[in-house]
């Protein structure tokens, strides 16, 4: 990775950090979140510019100005990514359709204006939109990058901001994801779709379904494999971090006596029968894996083989042998 590349990515990776500051200062409300983000990338005097220049003092760098717009324009050309993600996996929500129409209208200088304008709700869903694309797992990084590629959008991309011809290149196309990875985002699209055009629990564990059996066009072996490695992947986690006593995961804990006391064809049966049962995987899923971040799953292997057992894991796991070579590469490339 040249310096050009590398100046991005500090960037990118300063912008994400002070908004977690910020969330945490302010509990998580987005607006005042937008807020202040909207006052550190416009304001000269901003009561934040100690803190970034901080930050990027750490890599020696101190025009803090240039940076400033790098990160501004991040925000439309991220939140247009995580806008059209959406649109094409049907995850429907008819005020990020509208945005994403609008964005579709506007190029850098356009961006420009409306930061510096008095428009700031609509600069609010810019800056909340970006914050989603951030939380979401590095798989969803590498697979919206490839859809705006294939889709022949990388010009509308470039059109809101330049400075994305440093890193919409720099993914892994879904072809060199591994069946794990590839199948965690389905799940967490499926989740997504099936969220937001559900009214209850009830209705969100029918359209799930109906989406997985969408999903896999009824392939039966397929849609079992799915829910095999989705056990897995829950079962995995919860006995990585049961140690740590995670006040999000406790509640799930019970699961771990699912997978280990029953075969997976009777676990299987229950996802596919019983809503509550489904609902619960389903959460627990999402609350394993939906801010993955690269490296995450390589950890996570490693500390299970301590604590773990592999026997069963591999019986759970149907892409566990797949997962173990990748991952050795992986490791002997890094040493």
């Amino acid at each position: 990775m040249n310096l050009e590349n590398d100046l991005y990515s500090i960037c990118y990776d300063i912008l994400t950090i002070m908004v977690e500051n910020l969330e945490v200062k302010h509990e998580s409300d987005l607006s005042q979140v937008g807020r202040e983000i909207l006052d550190l990338l416009t304001n000269n005097q901003s009561s934040l510019n100690q803190d970034l220049k901080k930050l990027f003092g750490d890599y020696k760098i101190t025009n803090i100005q240039d940076m400033k717009r790098i990160m501004l324009l991040m925000i439309p050309s991220k939140s247009y990514m995580n806008l059209y993600y959406d649109k094409l996996k049907g995850i429907d929500n008819p005020d990020n359709e509208e945005l994403l129409m609008f964005l579709d209208t506007l190029d850098y200088s356009d961006i420009l204006n409306l930061f510096y304008s008095d428009d700031v709700e609509l600069v609010y869903q810019l800056i909340d939109c970006f914050i989603d694309y951030t939380k979401r797992p590095y798989i969803f990084e590498n697979l919206s990058k490839e859809e705006i590629i294939n889709h022949k959008l990388t010009k509308k991309i470039l059109e809101l901001n330049p400075f994305e011809v440093l890193n919409l290149g720099d993914y892994l196309p879904k072809k060199m994801l591994i069946n794990s990875e590839v199948c965690i985002q389905s799940f967490l699209d499926i989740y997504d779709k099936s969220l937001s055009i559900s009214i209850n629990d009830d209705e969100f564990s029918y359209n799930f379904m109906d989406n997985v059996k969408d999903y896999f066009l009824n392939d039966s072996e397929k849609i079992n494999t799915f829910i095999q490695y989705a056990i897995a992947n829950i079962y995995e986690t919860l006995i990585t971090y049961k140690n740590s006593k995670d006040p999000l995961l406790k509640d799930y804990y019970d699961l771990i006596n699912v997978c280990e006391n029953f075969d997976l064809k009777t676990i299987i049966f229950q996802f596919l029968n019983n809503n509550e049962f489904r609902n619960r995987v389903v959460e627990c899923f999402v609350l394993c894996n939906d801010s993955l971040v690269n490296g995450d799953l390589i950890c996570k292997r490693n500390t299970y083989k301590d604590v773990g057992n592999i026997k069963t894991l591999k019986r759970l796991n149907p892409f566990y042998i797949e997962e173990e070579i990748v991952f050795n590469k992986i490791k002997e490339t890094s040493c």
